[in-house]
């Protein structure tokens, strides 16, 4: 996608592989995103929050919205703002969220549970949160 402040690229992880996440300061999947001529690459998949700048390509990991464990179970996201005038912005920020109150949900809708949502799932319930109260 062309922006204002160069070509971002979205993906999930390592494009063509769909059980690689990219990680800070991993030069191979960055190489080949950059010959794609991307400035901002966004991706996800580890669920690990990290902005990497290697000097011409930043590389930003907004998180998880859920399955987080690396930020004490916090909902995590970023505000991404790309102007020509002011170059690339990031913000990022974390807010609690209910666990308790999303697996009970989650059982209730009696959702097929498939081979990668199942430990995710199960880290879930294993958060220690009071009945009927959020991480805090």
């Amino acid at each position: 996608m062309d922006t204002p402040a160069g070509i971002l690229l979205l993906t999930h992880d390592v494009p063509g592989d769909d059980e690689t996440g990219i990680s800070p300061g991993w030069l191979d999947p960055i190489e080949a995103l950059q010959r794609r001529g991307a400035r901002v690459v966004l991706v996800g998949h580890t669920h690990a929050p990290f902005v990497w700048d290697d000097g011409g390509t930043l590389v930003l990991n907004p998180g998880s919205v859920g399955i987080s464990p690396q930020t004490g179970w916090r909902a995590s996201y970023a505000l991404l703002t790309l102007a020509a005038e002011r170059g690339v912005s990031i913000e990022q920020r974390q807010v609690t969220w209910d666990v308790a109150a999303f697996v009970q949900a989650f059982d209730q809708a009696g959702i097929p549970i498939n081979r990668k949502a199942a430990p995710m799932l199960k880290e879930l319930r294993r958060v220690p949160s009071p009945p009927g109260r959020g991480l805090g």
